[in-house]
C-alpha cells in the first residue's frame, strides 16, 4: 500500500472521503511541487526569496507569495486578501508538523481541525515524530530539526579544539562543534603551547622554566627548595630557603632541619652525645640514646654492683644506680662479682656457677676404697664443695685397700706401715719385742744387753734366760750337769742333785722288737749292744751307736748285723730329751723323746710303724745303758 493511499484511508476514517466532516466540506488534497519563478537578480531585502516587486512585505521574511496564509490578521501569502484561505498539511507522524507534499486549502473561519492536519508544512520526515523543526538536532545521522543539514548545530555536538602539535590537547582559540572529530582537532582543550608536543595538561612538569603541564605555573613542585647552611654541616635552616632547579646555590643544601646553624656538630643526622646540646636536633638534649650515654644499674643492696635486669641509659647518674653491673642477687650485699666464692649453695661471685671447684673453701675429696674414713693419698683428688659418695676429705691413707691401715691405726710388727707415718715396724710398735744378746749362740740372751725392735737383730734372741752368755750349755731350762761346778739351768743352784745328768760313756743293751703286720709273719728281735757318750759341751750332747742281729725267723730275711746311730739332747731341766735313731741299712729313721736318765743310767724306749722290702712292721726300740 503506497503512502498516498494510506493518507486517503486516514482521511476517510475521519469523514473526508465525501469531503465533509460534521457539515464542513474539505477540498481534495493537492500535491504541491516546486514552482520557483522569481528573478534571481531582484532585490530581496528580507531574504525570503522574493524581491520587493513580488513581496508584499519585504521587511518580513515570513510574508511572501510562498508563505502559508494563516489565521493571524495578515496577508501572509501576498494574495491581497487577509486570512483569505488556510493551507493545511498532513501530519502523519503526529508531531504537529505537516508534510509539505500533502496540503489542503480552506479558510480560517470554517476550519475544524482534524488530528491529522496541521497549519504548517515544515516536517522533513513525516514518518518520524522525532524529526521536525521543533526537535533538537542531535548527533544521530539525521536532520532532526529539518534545517536541511544532518547533525548541524546538534545539541549534543562535541566541542573539538584545534591541535596543531598533535599532542592530544587543543587550544580554545580555535573551537569546532561537531558530532564527529574533525581532522586536526582534539577532544581535550587546555594546550598552552600548541606548537610544542611536550607541553600539554598531561605532561609532566619538569624544571625548565616552562609551564609543561599548562596549569598556569612554571616549574611548580619540581623545583628544589634549598636551605641556607651557615655552619657547613650539610643541613640548612628551614627559615632561610630558596627555590632552584639545578644545583644548590652557594651556601645552600637540600636538607633542612638544622636546629643550630651556627654549630656544625648539631644537625639531624648527628650522633647525640652527652654535652648538654641537642646534637641530633630532635628537640631534646642528652636523651638516653646518646652514643656515649652511660648504662646505669640499680644497686639496691649497695654492694657496688648493679642488677642487670634493672638498668637505665642516661647521661647523668640516677639516684640509686651505679655504672657497674653484674649483681646476680641485688638483695644480698655479700653476693656480687667481687665476692669470694665459698661453699654455701649460692653463686657468690655471680659467675653463673654455684659452689665451683675454685671456691675459697673448696675441699679435695679422696677415694676411700677400704671405708676406714681416710682417703688414698696416691689417687687423684676430686675438688668440689659437696662430698662425693665413697670419698673423704682426708688423704692420709697409705694403703686404701686395707681398712686396718690408716693414720689412726696402731703400729704393729707386721712389715706394714700400719699408721701411715712412713716407718714400717718402728721401735714403738705396739707389739715390739725386746731382744737380748746371745753371744754364746745358745738361743738364750743376756738380760743386761738388750735392744727393742720388731725383728731380731743379728746375734739377739727374744729372751733373757741365759745366766752365762759365754757358755752355750748354760741357760734357763738347760739340763743341769752333775758335778761340773756350773749352774747349767740358770736356776741359781750349782750342781743341784735333784735333777741332773752325768757326763761320760754309757754302755748297755740295744733291742728292736719287729712284728710283721701285713702278712702276719710273726715277730723277731734284733738284739745287740749300745754305746752312748753324753758330753755337755758337744753337739749333739747325746751321741752313740747301737748294733744288733735278728735271732729268730727274720734272720732269713734280715741276716746282717744292723747298726743304728743314736743322737739327741736334753731339752729341759727335768731331763726330758729328744733325738733320732737312724738305721741306714733298714732305711729307718726313728724319732725318740723322753729318754730317761737317773744319776748314772740312760735309757730310752721308742715305738712306731714302718715298712721295709714291701713288708709292714710295728717296732719297739729299747736301750738300757749304765755310766761306765
Amino acid at each position: 500500500m503506497n503512502r498516498f493511499f494510506m493518507i486517503c484511508c486516514a482521511l476517510g476514517l475521519i469523514g473526508l472521503t465525501t469531503g465533509c466532516v460534521d457539515g464542513f466540506q474539505l477540498p481534495v488534497p493537492t500535491y504541491q511541487g516546486d514552482d520557483d519563478t522569481s528573478d534571481p537578480d531582484a532585490i530581496d531585502a528580507d531574504g525570503d526569496g522574493f524581491d520587493e516587486s513580488e513581496d508584499c512585505n519585504d521587511r518580513d521574511a515570513s510574508i511572501n507569495p510562498d508563505a502559508d496564509e494563516i489565521c493571524d490578521g495578515l496577508d501572509n501569502d501576498c494574495s491581497g486578501v487577509i486570512d483569505d484561505g488556510q493551507n493545511w498539511w498532513l501530519d502523519y507522524d503526529g508531531d504537529t508538523y505537516g508534510d509539505a507534499d500533502f496540503y489542503y486549502e480552506g479558510t480560517c473561519d470554517d476550519f475544524d481541525a482534524s488530528e491529522y492536519l496541521v497549519d504548517n508544512d515544515e516536517d522533513c520526515d513525516d514518518n518520524d515524530a522525532e524529526v521536525n523543526p521543533g526537535a533538537e538536532e542531535v548527533c544521530d545521522g539525521l536532520d532532526n530539526d529539518c534545517s536541511g543539514e544532518v547533525d548541524d548545530n546538534a545539541t549534543d555536538a562535541v566541542e573539538w579544539f584545534a591541535d596543531a602539535d598533535g599532542d592530544g590537547y587543543g587550544t580554545e582559540d580555535d573551537i569546532l562543534e561537531s558530532c564527529d572529530q574533525p581532522e586536526g582537532y582534539a577532544a581535550e582543550a587546555g594546550d598552552c603551547d600548541d606548537a610544542n608536543t611536550w607541553v600539554n595538561p598531561s605532561a609532566e612538569e619538569v624544571c625548565n622554566e616552562v609551564d609543561d603541564d599548562c596549569d598556569g605555573e612554571t616549574d611548580e613542585d619540581v623545583q628544589t627548595e634549598w636551605y641556607a647552611d651557615g655552619d657547613g654541616d650539610g643541613y640548612g635552616n628551614e627559615s632561610d630557603s630558596v627555590l632552584a632547579c639545578d644545583e644548590a646555590p652557594s651556601g645552600y643544601v637540600a636538607e633542612a632541619g638544622d636546629c643550630d646553624d651556627e654549630d656544625a656538630s648539631a644537625y639531624p643526622d648527628a650522633e647525640e652525645v652527652c654535652d648538654e646540646v641537642d646534637n641530633d636536633c630532635d628537640g631534646e638534649a642528652d636523651e638516653d640514646d646518646a652514643t656515649d650515654a652511660t648504662t646505669w644499674y640499680a644497686d639496691a643492696d649497695g654492694d657496688g654492683h648493679g642488677d642487670d635486669s634493672d638498668q637505665l641509659t642516661e647521661c647523668v647518674q640516677p639516684e640509686g644506680y651505679i655504672e657497674t653491673s653484674g649483681d646476680c642477687d641485688d638483695s644480698d650485699a655479700d653476693v656480687n662479682p667481687d665476692a669470694t666464692e665459698v661453699c654455701n649453695d649460692i653463686d657468690d661471685d655471680c659467675d653463673g656457677v654455684v659452689d665451683p671447684s675454685t671456691a675459697a673453701d673448696v675441699i679435695d675429696w679422696y677415694v676411700d676404697a677400704d671405708g676406714d674414713s681416710e682417703g688414698d693419698a696416691s689417687g687423684t683428688a676430686v675438688t668440689q664443695c659437696d662430698q662425693p659418695s665413697g670419698y673423704v676429705a682426708d688423704s692420709s691413707d697409705c694403703d686404701d685397700s686395707d681398712a686396718d691401715v690408716n693414720t689412726s691405726a696402731t703400729e704393729v710388727c707386721d712389715e706394714v706401715d700400719n699408721d701411715c707415718d712412713g716407718d714400717i715396724d718402728p721401735d714403738d710398735s705396739a707389739d715390739v719385742v725386746t731382744w737380748y744378746l746371745d753371744e754364746d749362740e745358745d738361743g738364750y740372751g743376756d738380760s743386761i744387753d738388750s735392744v727393742v725392735s720388731c725383728e731380731a737383730p743379728s746375734g739377739y734372741v727374744d729372751n733373757d734366760d741365759d745366766c752365762d752368755d759365754n757358755d752355750n750349755d748354760n741357760y734357763l731350762g738347760a739340763t743341769e750337769v752333775c758335778d761340773d761346778g756350773e749352774d747349767n739351768d740358770c736356776d741359781g743352784d750349782v750342781d743341784s742333785d735333784d735333777l741332773c745328768y752325768y757326763e761320760g760313756t754309757y754302755e748297755g743293751s740295744f733291742d728292736i722288737l719287729l712284728t710283721e703286720t701285713l702278712y702276719d709273719f710273726g715277730e723277731d728281735t734284733c738284739s745287740g749292744t749300745a754305746s752312748i757318750v753324753i758330753d755337755a759341751t758337744a753337739d749333739p750332747v747325746i751321741d752313740g751307736t747301737g748294733e744288733c742281729s735278728f735271732i729268730g725267723d727274720f734272720v732269713l730275711v734280715l741276716p746282717d748285723t744292723y747298726v743304728s746311730t743314736l743322737s739327741g739332747s736334753f731339752v729341759d731341766s727335768d731331763l726330758s730329751s729328744e733325738g733320732t735313731a737312724e738305721t741306714p741299712d733298714l732305711g729307718w729313721s726313728l724319732d725318740w723323746t723322753n729318754a730317761w736318765t737317773a744319776e748314772d743310767e740312760f735309757d730310752m724306749y721308742v715305738s712306731g710303724s714302718d715298712t721295709y722290702m714291701g713288708f709292714e712292721f710295728d717296732y719297739e726300740l729299747t736301750v738300757v745303758t749304765d755310766l761306765q
